[in-house]
C-alpha cells in the first residue's frame, strides 16, 4: 500500500492539472480594460483622480514587465480662459535601436476619455493593446528605436490642438531632430459585428468598403501611404481576421481622428489602427461604452497583427528602402505605379468633394467632426 500511495498522489496531481481552466482568448486584454473602464471609469481632465489612477496603473504594469517608464509631464488648460491648469503625463518606454541616433518608430494609445464615458473601446482597448505589446516586446532587439507611449488629452476639447499629449511628443521628436520612421496610433480596437449593414461610412465610401463590421482598419493619409504599405505587408493577425486599408484624401476628416494626426502636423508619417470607432460602435462617447461590449478574442488577433508588424519594422530586411533611400530602380517602379494610380484616382474620389462642405449646427454651435460624421452615418440607410 505504501508503494502505491505515491503513484496515487501523482495521478491525482496530474489529473488536477489537466482540468485547470485554459485562459480565454484575450483574457489579459480584458483584465486591462476591466481595470481602466470598469474599476476606474471616466478618465477625463474633469475627473483628475481617475485620470491619475489610470496613469498610475499603466506605470505599474510597465514596471511589472521590467521597464522603467519615462514620464513626460505637461501643463493643460482646464477651461477656455486658461485660468486653471492641470499637470498630466505622457508615459513612454523605449526599446533602444542599433545606435544612439537610430530612427524612431512610435506606437501609442491615449488613455483619457471623453467626459461622461467609461471608455472601454475608446480607448481602454488601445491602452490594453499597448500594454500587451510592451509585455511581448520586452528585450526585443532591433535596428530601430521603438517608443511605446500612452498619451493623455486626446479627447475634446483638446483634440486637434497643441494641447494633445501626442502633439507634445511629436514636437519634442521634431525639436530633437530625430528621424521618425512612422507612428502607429491604436484607436478603438474592440468592437466587432458580423451582420450585414453593421458598418457605416461617410458619404460614398460605402461603395468601396465592406458592409460588415468584422474587420480591423489601417488608415492613413496620402503622405503616409508608403508607411501604410509597409505596415500592411507585415500586419498578420491571427485567426484570419480581415484587414482593410485606406488612405483617402484629407477631405475625409475621419482619417485624422487620433494621435497620428499630431505627427502629420510635424511632417512625420503616421497611421491609425482602428475598428472605425463611431462608424460602427453605437456606444461611442456614451455611458454604455463598457467592457462587456468588446470582443476580446478578436482584439487579441489584432494585437498579434500589430506585434508582427512592429517586429518587422524594428528589424527591416532592407534598411535602405525602409529608411526612405530606395534604389533608383525602385524609384522608377514606384513612379510608374503612382502614374497608373493617378489615372483612376480622381474618378474614384471626386464624388466625395461635394459632401465635404456640409455643416450641421446645433444649439451648442458647430458639432465636432467626430460627432458630425457619427450622426450622419447613423441617419443613413
Amino acid at each position: 500500500m505504501l508503494k502505491i500511495l505515491p503513484l496515487l498522489l501523482t495521478s491525482v496531481f496530474l489529473a488536477a492539472r489537466a482540468v485547470e481552466p485554459v485562459p480565454a482568448p484575450g483574457a489579459g486584454l480584458a483584465r486591462h480594460v476591466d481595470k481602466l473602464a470598469g474599476e476606474i471609469g471616466v478618465r477625463s481632465v474633469q475627473h483628475p483622480q481617475a485620470l491619475a489612477a489610470s496613469a498610475r496603473y499603466i506605470k505599474e504594469q510597465l514596471r511589472s514587465f521590467g521597464y522603467e517608464p519615462r514620464v513626460r509631464p505637461y501643463s493643460l488648460p482646464v477651461n477656455d480662459l486658461a485660468e486653471k491648469t492641470a499637470i498630466v503625463e505622457n508615459i513612454a518606454v523605449i526599446l533602444p535601436g542599433a545606435s544612439p541616433d537610430a530612427p524612431v518608430l512610435v506606437v501609442g494609445a491615449h488613455y483619457d476619455t471623453d467626459r461622461g464615458t467609461p471608455g472601454a473601446d475608446d480607448n481602454a482597448s488601445g491602452v490594453a493593446a499597448l500594454l500587451e505589446l510592451a509585455r511581448r516586446l520586452h528585450g526585443a532587439p532591433g535596428e530601430v528605436e521603438l517608443h511605446l507611449v500612452a498619451f493623455c488629452s486626446e479627447e475634446p476639447p483638446y483634440f486637434g490642438t497643441i494641447h494633445m499629449g501626442s502633439y507634445h511628443y511629436a514636437r519634442a521628436l521634431k525639436e530633437e531632430k530625430r528621424r521618425v520612421v512612422g507612428m502607429i496610433a491604436l484607436e478603438m480596437l474592440g468592437y466587432y459585428r458580423d451582420t450585414r449593414g453593421s458598418q457605416k461610412y461617410p458619404p460614398f465610401l460605402n461603395w468601396f468598403f465592406p458592409s460588415r463590421a468584422n474587420y480591423i482598419g489601417l488608415v492613413g493619409n496620402r503622405k503616409s501611404r508608403n508607411f501604410l504599405k509597409r505596415v500592411k505587408k507585415a500586419f498578420v493577425p491571427s485567426g484570419g481576421l480581415p484587414v482593410v486599408t485606406a488612405a483617402p484624401p484629407d477631405i475625409f476628416a475621419a482619417i485624422s481622428f487620433s494621435d497620428h494626426s499630431s505627427f502629420w502636423k510635424h511632417g512625420f508619417q503616421g497611421i491609425m489602427v482602428t475598428d472605425t470607432a463611431f462608424l460602427r460602435n453605437p456606444n461611442y462617447h456614451e455611458r454604455t461604452d463598457l467592457p462587456a461590449t468588446l470582443d476580446y478574442a478578436r482584439m487579441e488577433q489584432v494585437v498579434d497583427g500589430i506585434e508582427a508588424a512592429v517586429r518587422r519594422l524594428m528589424s527591416p530586411p532592407n534598411k535602405e528602402t525602409f529608411l526612405g533611400r530606395a534604389s533608383p530602380a525602385a524609384g522608377r517602379r514606384s513612379g510608374r505605379s503612382a502614374a497608373r494610380a493617378r489615372s483612376g484616382r480622381g474618378r474614384a474620389w471626386s464624388a466625395g468633394r461635394a459632401g465635404s462642405r456640409c455643416r450641421l449646427r446645433t444649439r451648442a454651435g458647430l458639432r465636432s467632426a467626430p460627432e458630425l460624421l457619427f450622426r450622419t452615418a447613423r441617419r443613413g440607410p
